[in-house]
Formats: C-alpha cells, structure tokens, sequence
C-alpha cells in the first residue's frame, strides 16, 4: 500500500498526506458520532465508511492533526478539522484518504477506479490524449496510473487513480 500511496502522493502540486488500504474496518471501533452515522447503511457501507474514516484519522496524526470524529455534511462529504482539506474515495476493496493543509491547498478531491471500470470512450473524457497514452502503454502489471481532472467545486485539483 505503501507505494500507492506514494505514487498518489506524488501526482498533488502541494504536500498531502496520503492513506490508502483495504476495505476491512469496523464500524464498532469508530467514534460514537461515527457509529451513529453509520447505525443505517448497508453492511457493504459500513465497511466503505469505517476504513475511510479509520485511514482518515490516520493521516490526520501523520499531519499533527487530533484524532477527531469525522461527521457528514449536508452534502455527504466529510467535515473535515478546521485548516484541513480532503478527500475519501473507495472501490469494492480498496479505500483511499487523501489531505492537506488549507494552508497549502484549498481544495482536493481523489477517485478510484479498476482499471476495468469504464471502456475506452469514457476514459477518453476523462483523460488527456497524453495521458491515454501512457495508460495504454503501461505493463499489465504497472500497479498504478494516476490522471488529473479539473474539478471547479473543489477550488483545486481532483486526481484519478487507476489501478489493476
């Protein structure tokens, strides 16, 4: 996990701090704000929900950051620490936390997806001409390809990783 996270790391303009691992944590070890939140959704959700919020709390100490609960706002999306920025993003087994420092930037957001996910067509409206380049060029076993997208809502960049 460890190299992903570095390659997507490495893919944001300002320093982030990235956490990425498998979809396996439980909602009974979270917050109670957490658990409450959670108390509705679908065992397959709450697993999404608690190692997202699990890795999230990770990447908030790896910043000096309080270990925090994170709740859900109006809009779904997490209510990040005051000065902090971020973003959660999941597949059937893999989850992935990025965050920042609002300070360095003001807004991220990252998606995952097999690289399965989608055909030809609709990676080419999400990629570049370049960027579809080396996507198809990569070994099948290349473990991970990562794609910018603008995103106006964020007031930042948004990145793509697309792994096999």
């Amino acid at each position: 996990m460890r190299e992903l996270e570095a390659q997507l790391a490495a893919c944001f303009l300002g320093p982030v701090t990235v956490r990425v691992g498998e979809l396996s944590a439980s909602v009974e070890a979270l917050p109670l704000e957490e658990r409450e939140i959670s108390r509705g959704f679908a065992p397959k959700r709450q697993r999404e929900f608690a190692t997202g919020r699990t890795l999230a709390r990770r990447a908030l100490a790896a910043m000096g950051q309080p270990e925090v609960a994170i709740p859900i706002g109006p809009d779904r999306a997490p209510v990040w620490p005051e000065g902090v920025v971020g973003s959660i993003s999941h597949t059937s087994t893999l989850c992935a936390v990025v965050l920042a420092s609002r300070l360095d930037l003001r807004g991220l957001g990252v998606d995952l997806e097999h690289e399965d996910a989608a055909d030809e067509e609709t990676w080419s409206g999400i990629l570049t001409a370049s960027e579809l380049i080396l996507v198809e060029a990569r070994p099948p076993s290349a473990a991970a390809f990562l794609a910018e997208e603008s995103h106006p809502t964020l007031e930042g960049v948004s990145r793509t990783l697309i792994y096999n």
